[in-house]
């Protein structure tokens, strides 16, 4: 199935990663099976928030469900030095800024790091009821090629909304008593501040203990 229409929209059936065409086409570069590679065409503003935010970003335009926003970038790393990297930020900044890339089977396969480098997309926040979403997106067909992260509406947005996303898409949702239990029982967690109405209160638990 292909994954974007006519329009160079996000087709809402296609799930799991994106394969866009590469240099092995024969397509022109404004194919509508590019829409990563071709760059954000969106406008986007970078404005002052409220607390507990110092930035967030805005659409300057409406947008319909599954256009392609812009594109998550940073340092591309290697598991092993995404390991060392969480230990040195802990979990807490790590978990909005320390993504995974997968592989199509969903095993890690390398990790992106937006501490230090990155664009506009740095200051999307988090919310558990996000009018975003990240999806992989492979656009080179060679075996080392790191697969992209882009983001897409996953609704119609209307101009001069704040953009939001789901950093660690979780359906589990805590409860106070959880929450305590939690607490007592010695686990690294990261509880969240998005004060959606869906909010589940814990964005990450470290399971390794």
């Amino acid at each position: 199935m292909p994954a974007y229409d006519v329009f160079g929209r996000l087709v809402p059936e296609h799930k799991g990663p994106i394969f866009e065409c590469s240099d092995l086409c024969k397509c022109s570069k404004t194919c509508v099976n590019r829409q990563l590679q071709n760059g954000r065409q969106v406008t986007l503003e970078l404005l002052r928030a409220q607390s507990p935010y110092q930035w967030t970003v805005r659409t300057l335009r409406d947008l319909k469900k599954g256009t392609f926003v812009t594109e998550i970038v940073g340092e591309v790393l290697d598991l092993h030095e995404a390991a060392h990297r969480l230990a040195s930020y802990g979990p807490k900044h790590a978990v909005t800024n320390l993504l995974e890339l997968r592989y199509s089977d969903g095993r890690p396969r390398y990790a992106l790091d937006k501490t230090l480098y990155g664009n506009i997309a740095n200051f999307i926040q988090h919310s558990c009821e996000p009018n975003l979403e990240m999806r992989l997106v492979y656009s080179e067909m060679h075996e080392e090629a790191a697969p992209r992260l882009a983001l897409f509406s996953v609704c119609d947005i209307p101009a001069h909304s704040l953009l939001t996303v789901d950093f660690r898409p979780d359906p589990a949702h805590y409860d106070d008593n959880e929450i305590k239990r939690l607490k007592k029982s010695g686990l690294d967690f990261v509880l969240c501040n998005c004060s959606a109405n869906r909010c589940r209160r814990v964005l990450w638990v470290d399971s390794k203990k």
